[in-house]
């Protein structure tokens, strides 16, 4: 399941409009979500520095080391190097294709690296958001495989409540749950697309160690008594989404229950705070303040979410400094939180597409109190 030549052509003629309106000879793209999205090409980032480049006319041109040379698209054409860091800059080589098909006006990413772009200065370089901009309003393709991923991710929960008891690591229930959903995934998909970081995984964190957002899973043993973030993606022909759910590891206390439900109430809020023509930074403030609201804002430690796509995390921020306006077919994580040091964390997450009648949930795992009790 992935996206067909159709849609890169169609992105490459749209790119090329703007590059025409823009008097552009050439987008150049470092970013690999992003020359995945303009050329088709997907590859796990390293070292070696690869580029694409859309011109202003004719096909996308990848610049890439030899090792990838087999898993250029068919259309589009290349130029390879030997490896890195070789005798010449790479960047610097990348110049010189460029100068030598006289493409001297280019487009470069907002991203790209100080280094980068001092090398490529003597061009006639502009900055641009361009493909930042159309990435963030998906086509119908790229909602269906958003809503594929949202499926694997919602299993990942379920595999992960599954595993979950006392005695075992947060480490092994994100292992078997991780191979679960990648077993599942193979039998199911005709076609794997390798994304940076894996076909799916995730995070468990248990009592105390859900206090930390970002916890990474530990040899720590789950307690009797302790809530516990499960929070996994999956990926899907490239895009992902992700599915959290706060459980519980028998019956919760009454301490537990009231940040779970101030939690869960902030996540309802959000969810119908989205809506076509609302502002990123609007949406986020009535989230959170439920959470300030019910006296819990010391707890507070990020934002309400993030755009999601070909990224994890990618524009736009559901956060007070985004003043993005939403618009249909947006996707978006809904994940607020409560974090409370030494005692545990409280967060649910789900995939959310913008559409005109509101927010719509792609991930649908139970999110009721009496449901994630273990």
């Amino acid at each position: 399941m992935k996206l067909k030549d159709d849609f890169f052509q169609k992105k490459l003629y749209q790119i090329q409009e703007y590059l025409h309106a823009e008097e552009l000879d050439v987008l150049l793209l470092f970013n690999p979500a992003n020359i995945a999205y303009a050329t088709g090409f997907f590859h796990l980032q390293t070292e070696r520095p690869l580029a694409g480049a859309i011109p202003s006319e004719g096909s996308p041109l990848l610049l890439i080391p030899l090792l990838e040379i087999d898993r250029v698209p068919d259309y589009a054409e290349v130029e390879f190097y030997f490896d890195y860091p070789g005798k010449v800059s790479r960047i610097e080589w990348v110049k010189s294709q460029l100068e030598r098909r006289s493409l001297t006006t280019v487009g470069v990413e907002n991203s790209i690296s100080l280094s980068s772009y001092e090398v490529l200065s003597d061009l006639d370089v502009y900055r641009t958001s361009v493909i930042s901009d159309m990435r963030q309003i998906k086509e119908a393709e790229e909602i269906a495989l958003i809503s594929k991923a949202a499926e694997y991710a919602d299993y990942a929960v379920e595999r992960a409540v599954y595993h979950t008891k006392e005695g075992i690591t947060e480490f092994e229930i994100n292992e078997r749950t991780r191979m679960d959903v990648s077993e599942r995934m193979l039998e199911e998909l005709e076609e794997i697309v390798p994304v940076q970081g894996g076909l799916s995984g995730g995070l468990v964190c248990s009592g105390e160690n859900g206090a930390l957002p970002h916890a990474l899973p530990s040899s720590k043993k789950i307690k009797k008594g302790e809530s516990i973030i499960l929070s996994f993606g999956a990926a899907v022909g490239g895009y992902h989404a992700e599915s959290e759910r706060t459980a519980f590891v028998g019956s919760p206390s009454e301490k537990q229950k009231d940040a779970f439900e101030v939690m869960a109430e902030a996540q309802r809020t959000g969810g119908e705070a989205v809506k076509e023509g609302e502002k990123c930074c609007d949406v986020n403030e009535v989230c959170l303040n439920v959470i300030r609201e019910k006296g819990y804002e010391k707890y507070l430690r990020h934002r309400m979410g993030h755009g999601i796509g070909l990224q994890g995390h990618e524009p736009p921020w559901i956060e007070e400094g985004d003043e993005t306006v939403l618009k249909s077919g947006m996707t978006l994580s809904n994940e607020p939180g409560v974090y409370m040091p030494g005692f545990g964390g409280f967060r649910h997450s789900d995939t959310v597409l913008v559409t005109k009648e509101g927010g719509k949930s792609l991930t649908k795992y139970p999110k009721d109190l009496n449901s994630l009790i273990i």
